[in-house]
């Protein structure tokens, strides 16, 4: 079944996330930078960076266990796959009242996904497989996050925002737009691990002869960025167009508090999940 993928404006909205261990902590981060107001109930031990976050006052921590008022006025949930009574309880419960729900890598006990989401440069990438491997969209995220974290890139994109805010709206902007962004491309090369072509998938489940997914090869591990290439706008610079030139360089506004509530390293350490 193929999910209607869409982006979600959280800002001053109550989001509830049941456990704090596993991806709670992944999942708080983005609920916070999305501007939403964060509950964790957690009856047991609590994820270091959560009782962290909770101390600073950037989200509400709860050590006890869940109450059903607790989904009052909650706009979307969130469920750590540690209780499977409970999250079918609240799946069935919150489906049917058309809200939003999702137990993290459970899509039967989800109403929407949770895509992996790359956010860097100006540009905004979601990622997600139908729950058949989460490791792999998160991989895919990582390689990609590191791409486009090229400087040049940015300074595209600024480009092309003052571009588009200096040329009136109507068709020549379209065309105009258009044509700025040829030229542009992203020449890439798919590696997969070592198992992949020594076992059929049959073999992927017997111990005995295939490696777990969290076991890769030295090609697998690193991430070949040489081996994809972004390719900049071919310009005439005799001819350039003033507003589309590259604007220099300067400092921004300084960012909110949104530490991270966790590392990427702890992240890739999932990456066999």
């Amino acid at each position: 079944m193929q999910r209607f993928p869409i982006a979600l404006d959280l800002r001053d909205r109550d989001a509830l996330i049941l456990g704090a261990h596993g991806e709670a902590p992944q999942t708080a981060e983005r609920l916070l930078a999305a501007g939403a107001r964060v509950t964790v109930i957690a009856p047991g031990s609590v994820h270091e960076t959560i009782a962290e976050a909770a101390a600073r006052g950037r989200l509400t921590l709860h050590r006890r266990p869940f109450q059903d008022t607790d989904l009052d006025g909650r706009a979307i949930v969130f469920l750590a796959p540690f209780d499977d009574d409970l999250s079918r309880r609240l799946h069935q419960r919150l489906a049917a009242e058309g809200r939003l729900v999702c137990t993290l890598d459970r899509p039967e006990f989800s109403t929407f996904a949770n895509l992996a989401v790359a956010r860097v440069s100006g540009l905004t990438m979601a990622f997600g497989t139908d729950g058949v491997s989460p490791s792999t969209a998160r991989r895919i995220r990582e390689d990609l996050t590191t791409l486009f974290s090229d400087p040049r890139f940015a300074r595209y994109l600024d480009a092309l925002r003052q571009a588009r805010a200096a040329l009136p709206r109507g068709e020549e902007r379209m065309a105009r737009m258009r044509a700025a962004v040829e030229g542009f491309a992203i020449e890439a090369r798919l590696r997969f691990p070592d198992w992949f072509d020594k076992h059929t998938p049959a073999d992927w489940f017997d111990k005995r002869t295939a490696p777990m997914e969290s076991t890769a090869t030295e090609t697998d591990t690193a991430s070949e960025v040489a081996d994809i290439e972004i390719q900049a706008p071919i310009t005439d610079t005799a001819n350039a167009d003033p507003s589309l030139s590259t604007p220099p360089s300067g400092p921004g506004a300084p960012p909110p508090d949104t530490t991270p509530l966790a590392s990427r390293s702890a992240d890739s350490s999932r990456r066999g999940e």
